[in-house]
């Protein structure tokens, strides 16, 4: 599908399909990196996240416990609390996740998450918030 604009500027976009044909094995990839943020497991966090999160997320001249907190901090930003997922749809080399879920007490709103496949599985590779639901 290629997109235009009236500005000239133009998307091509990757051929994706409907999430149901693998969502356990994105969705479940998912959810072991939120409960290694919830258990606060610093290896195990990273091994959910793309290498491209943990350029951004991981300091050389920090410890692992302020690469922890640094890190449990940000993502606690970039993820939804009481998430629902919503749907998907799915590539050959990433997924794209929509999620219900509360930035603050009382307010929901619609997000987008993405997931890289690489060799290790799926890894989280970030996740920005779409809109607001009534």
């Amino acid at each position: 599908m290629r997109i235009s604009y009236v500005s000239g500027v133009s998307l091509a976009f990757v051929a994706m399909i409907a999430l149901p044909a693998v969502a356990g094995t994105v969705t479940g990839s998912f959810k072991t990196g939120d409960a290694a943020i919830a258990k606060k497991d610093f290896a195990a966090i990273k091994s959910r996240l793309s290498a491209e999160n943990i350029d951004i997320l991981v300091e050389d001249y920090n410890s692992d416990q302020e690469n922890l907190d640094s890190m449990i901090g940000i993502l606690d930003i970039w993820l939804p609390k009481k998430m629902k997922f919503l749907s998907g749809t799915v590539s050959d080399s990433q997924a794209v996740l929509e999620l219900q879920g509360e930035p603050y007490a009382g307010t929901r709103m619609i997000y987008l998450a993405r997931m890289q496949r690489t060799v290790d599985g799926w890894l989280f590779d970030g996740a920005v918030p779409a809109g607001f639901m009534k």
